[in-house]
């Protein structure tokens, strides 16, 4: 997981609202960031989806990721996400796309 994360520090949590623009998280405490919290979880949900629709990924993140994170109710509301609160909703297009970048890059070929 050391190259994904590395990959996402550099290419998403430098961007957020609540890092220093470096890849490290300053979220207050009590909070924790949906990305980091649940990454091992993310990996395997972009890397299972045969598709290149995004809607097939947030899909699968929704299913894998999403129902395992106690933001979301029991009915599939978020309040995190309704808020563009959640770091792994905001930057899901990136993330994901980060994470196929270095999965093609040690993919032999």
């Amino acid at each position: 997981m050391g190259f994904y994360w590395d990959a996402v520090q550099l290419n998403v949590c430098r961007r957020c609202i609540d890092g220093d623009h470096v890849g490290k998280c300053h979220l207050p405490n009590g909070e924790f960031c949906a990305l980091e919290e649940f990454f091992p979880e993310i990996v395997r949900s972009v890397s299972t989806v045969r598709s290149s629709l995004l809607e097939d990924h947030v899909k699968a993140v929704r299913t894998n990721v999403c129902a395992r994170c106690l933001h979301q109710l029991p009915d599939g509301y978020c309040p995190q996400r309704k808020n563009q609160a959640c770091s792994l909703d905001r930057f899901f297009p990136l993330v994901v796309e980060t994470i196929q970048a270095v999965q093609r890059s040690i993919t032999p070929r």
